[in-house]
């Protein structure tokens, strides 16, 4: 049984976003960076494609990843030469998966104090990072709703 991990937000805290009580922000200390996510783990038995096996499963793949990770180049995919573009999807190997079990996880700094998990929140709700921005939003909503995990 195999596992994917698709693309969920992950961001590395900086710690100067971190205080504690009586601790000034910019105050050093010794710590380290950590990174705070959110995961899915699907598992499963994948199935291998490649562009031997099926070229109109390949051609589907390609389109769908396209559409969902780089849509702007979908025309300069299209117009590459058959040649060029059979070489590219030689080098690739995909798969297909009947997903069996889920399992998530998410680290949002909970071992940290409120105060901490608020500072983290807060700067990367300030990011211009998608990323950093949808974990600023769970950690916020975390603190919101109490949930510690």
């Amino acid at each position: 049984m195999q596992r994917s991990c698709p693309p969920f937000p992950r961001v590395a805290n900086i710690n100067v976003w971190r205080t504690s009580p009586g601790r000034l922000k910019d105050e050093k200390r010794e710590s380290v960076p950590t990174w705070n996510y959110i995961a899915v783990h699907a598992y499963g038995v994948p199935q291998i494609i490649t562009l031997s096996d099926s070229r109109e499963l390949m051609d589907k793949m390609i389109d769908t990843m396209i559409d969902t990770y780089g849509s702007d180049s979908k025309s300069q995919w299209h117009n590459l030469s058959d040649n060029f573009r059979e070489g590219m999807m030689n080098g690739i190997v995909g798969f297909e998966m009947t997903v069996t079990r889920l399992e998530g996880k998410y680290k949002l700094s909970q071992n940290r104090s409120q105060n901490d998990q608020y500072n983290v929140a807060h700067a990367l709700l300030q990011s211009v990072d998608p990323n950093a921005q949808a974990i600023g939003a769970a950690m916020q909503q975390n603190l919101e709703t109490g949930e510690q995990q």
